[in-house]
């Protein structure tokens, strides 16, 4: 099978592999054509070399440079694996990495779906967790400024209606929703509307605005 890949570190991978001696101190397997491009040599006797740790982590930093996508993906798992064991990367070679693992991901992802399981596991890891203040907060910043468009509020309101939430309703639930609301008067119209939503809706936002 054929992949694309830098020639010009390709050579220099394999004048690295072709170079190393035997060391008499602790060593790893490493697969010289790697595994996961390469099913067929995974057996392979002669596509297996022992390497130091230090060599190991060049090797596939090199596969990383000759191959990228998945390489830079397997270099960056070897890379946070176990974060003391390897020497650390210096500022350059680490967003170099960054972003390419970024553009492997995004490449992937592109026109993928995730299924209704998935989405049920991401839902059930997360229920229960309380967000942070912080987490509020940039919530809050993010949504702060933003309207949706009438085509947006649209597909919200068909989605929602005849809908009843499929939630256990506790006592403390049903005390929060039959509390009584403050309601102000709009500036605009004179309405009594909820606190909460007469900044949204009323005052500058008044749809009686221009005719007032």
């Amino acid at each position: 099978m054929n992949y694309e890949c830098n020639k010009h570190h390709l050579e220099r991978y394999l004048r690295f592999i072709s170079s190393r001696k035997p060391s008499a101190g602790y060593v790893e397997r490493h697969h010289i054509y790697p595994r996961s491009m390469f099913p067929q040599l995974a057996d392979d006797p002669g596509n297996l070399i022992p390497l130091t740790a230090r060599e190991h982590f060049l090797a596939h930093w090199m596969l990383h440079k000759v191959y990228g996508g998945a390489m830079t993906n397997a270099f960056m798992y070897m890379k946070t694996g176990d974060p003391n064991r390897y020497w650390n990367l210096n500022s350059r070679s680490y967003t170099q990495l960054r972003e390419a693992l970024g553009r492997f991901w995004s490449e992937k992802k592109t026109g993928t779906k995730m299924s209704e399981q998935a989405r049920a596991n991401m839902s059930a890891g997360r229920t229960g967790i309380p967000l942070s203040d912080s987490h509020r907060k940039a919530i809050s910043a993010g949504n702060t400024g933003g309207k949706r468009s009438t085509e947006t509020c649209q597909k919200i309101s068909d989605a929602k209606r005849g809908v009843t939430p499929n939630r256990v309703v506790t006592d403390s639930y049903r005390a929060l929703m039959q509390r009584p609301k403050p309601k102000l008067a709009c500036s605009c119209c004179g309405k009594l509307v909820a606190a909460n939503m007469l900044d949204r809706w009323h005052n500058d936002n008044c749809k009686h605005k221009e005719t007032a």
